[in-house]
């Protein structure tokens, strides 16, 4: 592993064209693309919609305290507890 200080890199960026494509790539790969699902889940699906498809995954689910969920799912402690109380977990 390499480390740089955050004003090194802007310096290795600008030096480097290869390298600032590289990191271009990379941002559009691992921010704009996994991040546009959570985004239009976000807009698109209602807050009971996105509790049901995140208590499918378990492994994640049983760790996670509840403000977490919330705060996940962009609502309120007190809008999951009445989600969860509707559902019945």
């Amino acid at each position: 592993m390499i480390v740089y200080s955050a004003q090194k890199f802007r310096e290795l960026l600008l030096k480097y064209h290869d390298l600032a494509l590289f990191h271009i790539n990379y941002l559009e790969r691992n921010w704009v693309v996994k991040k546009e699902h959570l985004e239009i889940d976000l807009k698109w699906e209602t807050a009971k919609q996105r509790y049901l498809e995140l208590i499918q995954n378990k492994n994640i689910f049983n760790r996670l305290k509840q403000h977490h969920i919330a705060s996940y799912l962009g609502i309120t402690p007190t809008q999951l507890s009445r989600i969860r109380k509707e559902i019945k977990i």
